[in-house]
Parts: C-alpha cells; structure tokens; sequence
C-alpha cells in the first residue's frame, strides 16, 4: 500500500476499535440480565463490528483502485466534459454582468484598430510609443512593422512613409535581444536618411536620427554623427515658427557637448534653447546641473 492509503485503513481500523472500547467499557451502558444474554449481546455487537470493517475495507479497496489509475485529460474530460466547462464559464460571466476574473486579459488590439490609431497620431513619437505598447501586447509587432516597410517600398518618394516605418521600428526596439536591435537600428536610420533625402527639413526624422545615434556605443563613432544633426535641426528650427518640442533639441545637443566634456559649449546650448524658450524646466535643470 502507498503512503495516503495506509493512512487511510489506519484511520478506519482506528475507528473500529474505538467503537468497540466505547461499546465494552461505556460505563453509562446497563449489562444484560444473565451471563447468556451478555455472551449473546456481546456476539452480536462483535459481529456489528466485524461488518463495519469489511465494509470499510470494500470502501478502502474501491479508493485505492481509483487512486491507482493515472489521472489523465481524458479521463477528467470524460467526467466533466469541456463543453460543460464552458457552458457553466458563459453563465457565470452573463450572470455577472461579462465581468472577467482578476488577471484576465481584456479585448484585444485588433490589427485594423492599430493601423487606425497609428495613422490618427501621425508622426507623433510618444504617441506612437504608447500605442506600440499595446501592439506587442497584441502580438501584432511583426505583422504592423511588415505593413509599415511595405508601405515605405511602395512609396519610395512619400518622405511620411519612410520616416513611418523608421519611428515604428525604434518604437519596438525596447527589450529586443542585442543582435536584433542592431538589426533593427540600422533599418531605421536608413529609413530616416531615406526621409532626410526627400525632406532636408523633416524635423522629426532629423531629431529621431540625431537621437538614436547618440545611443549608440561609442567605439562606432556615432555621436559625432549625431551631434552634428542636433546642430543642423538648431539651425533650421530657429528659422521656422516655434514648437514646443523644439527646446529638446538644444537640451539633447547641450547633453552631448557635456558628457564629450565641452562644458562651455555645453552652457551655450542651454542658454541659446532658454532665448527661445525662457520657461523650459529641462533647460533650466540642465544649465543648473552644469555649474559655474
């Protein structure tokens, strides 16, 4: 016998003879009359108590047979079957208004809904970031990224459709194993330069550059890449209307020129962003940080 079994006749072995003890030295129990009617009420009892155990054993070998069998899909399926399951799910969700159990995923992205989305907030970056995140979420990164570069293959002179497919694909490059982030950064620098070359003045795909640029280790020499496109998008913004997002590009370009360990042209970044944007705490915050 295994383990839970031995446990089990133990217990009902136990009990029997706890009901016998009880029985034989009860002391609130009145004796028979007669030593003959004692050996007869005795006998009984012992038989009593004999049937108990033989139906216990039944019991036990029934529960050790089942215990025996494995445990399978199949079997649990036969008892309840799958169909019940969901059944007895769809009930319980009707009943309770569709609530869904703690943890459980909602609706999910639907590739038309992100395509949506993305081409309702054009080449707004952060959000395009926060719509990303729920494409992966989805499983529908591939499948949007492959829409995105056929749509910039088709479009060879659309300079959205280049600078499209760039932002995307920086936008999943988060988390991604080190070797496909590589992959996935040239792809998109080439996608900005594509974009560069049919908008010179495409701030977005110029500070998108610059900036994933400037992430790349240093051994490359990237950075020198990049400071010298924060220069460019200085210049030409200071000759267009005036953005809000304009004033990272001198924090950017003030950031590089600090860490290269210029700190004099550093502070002239800052204090050339803080002409055109007085009240721009990142500026502030930086210049402070800078010193004398």
């Amino acid at each position: 016998m295994n383990g839970p079994t031995t446990a089990v006749v133990a217990v009902l072995f136990s009990a029997a003879t706890a009901a016998a003890v009880t029985w034989l030295y009860h002391p609130e129990r009145a004796l028979p009359a007669s030593e003959s009617a004692a050996d007869t009420a005795l006998a009984q009892r012992v038989a009593e108590l004999e049937g108990s155990v033989k139906d216990a054993l039944r019991r036990l070998e029934r529960l050790q047979a089942d215990t025996a069998a494995p445990v399978t899909r199949a079997s649990l399926e036969r008892t309840v079957p799958e169909a019940e399951i969901e059944a007895a799910i769809a009930k319980y969700l009707a009943a309770h208004g569709a609530e869904k159990p703690d943890g459980a995923a909602g609706p999910s992205l639907t590739k038309a809904q992100a395509l949506a989305r993305l081409y309702e907030v054009g080449g707004d970056y952060e959000k395009i970031q926060k719509i990303w995140d729920e494409v992966e979420g989805a499983g529908l990164e591939d499948d949007l990224l492959a829409h995105f570069k056929a749509l910039a293959a088709a479009s060879p002179t659309d300079a959205s459709a280049q600078y499209l497919y760039g932002a995307y694909l920086l936008a999943g490059i988060e988390g991604k194993p080190m070797d496909q982030q590589g992959k996935m950064a040239i792809a998109a620098d080439a996608a900005f330069d594509r974009t560069l070359k049919l908008d010179d003045k495409h701030w977005a795909a110029r500070f998108m550059k610059a900036t994933s640029l400037s992430f790349w280790p240093k051994i490359t020499g990237k950075q020198t890449e990049a400071l010298k496109h924060f220069q460019i998008l200085a210049d030409q913004q200071e000759h267009e209307p005036q953005q809000p997002h304009f004033a990272q590009t001198y924090v950017f370009l003030g950031n590089m020129l600090a860490d290269q360990g210029d700190r004099d042209q550093a502070r002239a970044a800052y204090e050339r962003g803080l002409r055109w944007f007085p009240d721009n705490k990142d500026l502030k915050q930086q210049l402070a940080a800078l010193g004398k």
